[in-house]
């Protein structure tokens, strides 16, 4: 308990969605990502210059602040904070009313308790945000006499007619505030995130050899199909991998951390500053993962890491890469975050990817991979380990109805038997050996099976009898006849095969029934063929010959 009472005050973007994900175009999703977290922190710089009594930042996300005074200084901080959103501001050079593109809504309460005032904070918010507008509202006096091509409801009020994405047409003001931002940031994100983790770590306490200084400066796509690229397998060629993470019950977590501390916003901002910190050191060690993987493209005499960070805030991240290295990008970020704690708080994942054309609404696979991670959380024990799901999407359709849904239509009576799946961090993942293994895989005679399956209803393919010649006829065309089929299959694939379905069963685990437990796949269980199936090409594809940006 705080000894004095304090005033406390939250910033925060809202509508998110609507204000980021409005347009597919890479460049003008960066620029509004990167736009409000600098709002944030030049609110920060603000407030500090004003030297408000008392005045502290308690914490700082992508898009939030909170942020607390001295009591009898709340109204001024909240003025300032009002003041600012209503005066024009610069943000790399681009000169904006922060209200006038962006929704905001401010809370501010006093009390004594901090973990107090955090819950009515963020349920003012809650509060206020139902009654506010889904958009930033346009000036309405805009000359504007189209709708801007890239968003699709904004007048295109702007002068700009040279984004390629919009095809020489002109565009809304709010998008081409957003497109020059993120063509300023293209190519300094990672530097900067870079030059944040080498402060951090000093606030940390690293020591000095520990504190990465060596900034090396990389390009990133600016459309999503540059970042795609060309890939030799037709079914990689264009193709995305939207990857969405987010922490398990990371308030709690953050919550029980505070209470254990006798000075709650110092344990706080404690709290913050690791947050901030493991977040970038992975982003420099994902960056560089993805460079030496060859996940990258050669444009006039400069080499593009294909990558695209939609979301960077908090416990959770949605990235954006070429489809061929979705599933070694996730292997890598649940194999860094194996056991991960943060101020001595277990932390475990939940992560969805989403495998698509890149001509399909960015929004909607962002929508898609954060659906399959709701869906983990949502089931007994979900929470406990990290787990992920994965959702294939063969044309530029996308799903439009409950996953629930989805999944029934794709697979009937097995849908309540799909698990959420980890993968086997004991045993090696070595992309060019599980290739080898998944070239052995007989795939015509594996779709026949699992179709088999599926219009059967059957999951256990366990032979339970021998069947001699005359039983085999009998059975011919039935659900008895699946288990001959595997055995067939099998069979055909001599050792080989065998040695390839052995490598195979280590990659993947299944989600148990019971609470915190895992198994491993089986090969006479429908589930691994028909993974096996639908991820034959994204499990561990070879990288794409040497291309050029388009």
């Amino acid at each position: 308990m705080a000894e004095t009472e304090m005033g406390f005050l939250k910033v925060e973007a809202v509508n998110f969605g609507n204000t980021i994900f409005d347009t597919n175009q890479l460049s003008v999703v960066r620029g509004g990502s990167y736009a409000l977290k600098e709002i944030v922190l030049q609110i920060e710089r603000k407030l500090i210059d004003c030297k408000i009594k008392g005045f502290q930042s308690v914490t700082l996300g992508g898009s939030t602040g909170i942020f607390c005074c001295d009591a009898d200084s709340i109204n001024k901080m909240r003025s300032l904070v009002e003041q600012y959103l209503c005066e024009q501001q610069t943000i790399k050079e681009q000169i904006f009313t922060p209200n006038n593109v962006f929704s905001f809504v401010i809370s501010s309460v006093v009390g004594k308790d901090y973990l107090q005032a955090k819950e009515q904070l963020y349920a003012l918010g809650r509060y206020k945000q139902a009654q506010s507008f889904g958009h930033a509202l346009p000036n309405f006096s805009s000359s504007g006499q189209q709708v801007c091509p890239l968003n699709g409801y904004l007048l295109a009020d702007s002068n700009n007619s040279g984004i390629k994405a919009a095809k020489n047409s002109k565009v809304s003001k709010s998008v081409n505030l957003r497109y020059q931002i993120g063509c300023k940031v293209r190519t300094t994100i990672y530097s900067e995130e870079q030059a944040n983790l080498a402060t951090q770590l000093s606030d940390l306490g690293k020591p000095q050899e520990d504190r990465r200084t060596d900034i090396e400066e990389l390009h990133f796509p600016s459309d999503l199909e540059t970042l795609a690229g060309q890939h030799h397998k037709l079914a990689l060629n264009g193709k995305v991998a939207v990857i969405y993470v987010d922490g398990n019950a990371f308030g709690k977590a953050q919550k029980t951390h505070i209470e254990q501390s006798s000075n709650k916003i110092e344990a706080q901002q404690a709290f913050d500053l690791q947050l901030r910190s493991d977040r970038a050191k992975y982003l420099v060690s994902l960056v560089e993962f993805l460079n030496q993987q060859g996940a990258t493209l050669q444009k006039n005499d400069e080499t593009i890491v294909q990558i695209e960070t939609l979301l960077w805030g908090g416990d959770e991240m949605t990235i954006v890469v070429p489809a061929w290295i979705g599933m070694a990008t996730l292997h890598h970020f649940l194999e860094k975050h194996n056991n991960y704690q943060i101020c001595g708080q277990p932390l475990t994942f939940s992560a969805g990817i989403v495998f698509a054309s890149c001509k399909t609404p960015i929004r909607k696979l962002e929508q898609a991979a954060m659906s399959l991670a709701d869906a983990i959380k949502e089931q007994s024990g979900g929470r406990q380990q990290s787990y992920f799901d994965y959702m294939i999407l063969e044309s530029i359709d996308y799903p439009t109805e409950s996953l629930a849904s989805f999944w029934e239509k794709r697979y009937k009576k097995l849908a309540p038997l799909r698990k959420p799946l980890q993968f086997n961090l004991a045993s090696s993942y070595h992309p060019d050996q599980l290739s080898q293994h998944l070239q052995t895989l007989p795939r015509s005679s594996i779709y026949k099976l699992v179709d088999a399956a599926l219009s059967h209803g059957v999951a256990n393919l366990a032979e339970q009898q021998p069947f001699n010649k005359e039983q085999r006829l009998e059975v011919k065309g039935s659900a008895q006849e699946l288990p001959l089929m595997l055995k067939r299959l099998i069979n055909a694939g001599g050792g080989e095969l065998q040695t390839a379905i052995q490598a195979l069963l280590q990659v993947l685990l299944e989600k148990g029934d019971e609470q915190a437990t895992t198994h491993p796949l089986s090969d006479e269980m429908t589930m691994f063929w028909l993974h096996m199936l639908e991820l034959y090409d994204y499990l561990a594809p070879s990288k794409p010959m040497m291309q050029e940006a388009q």
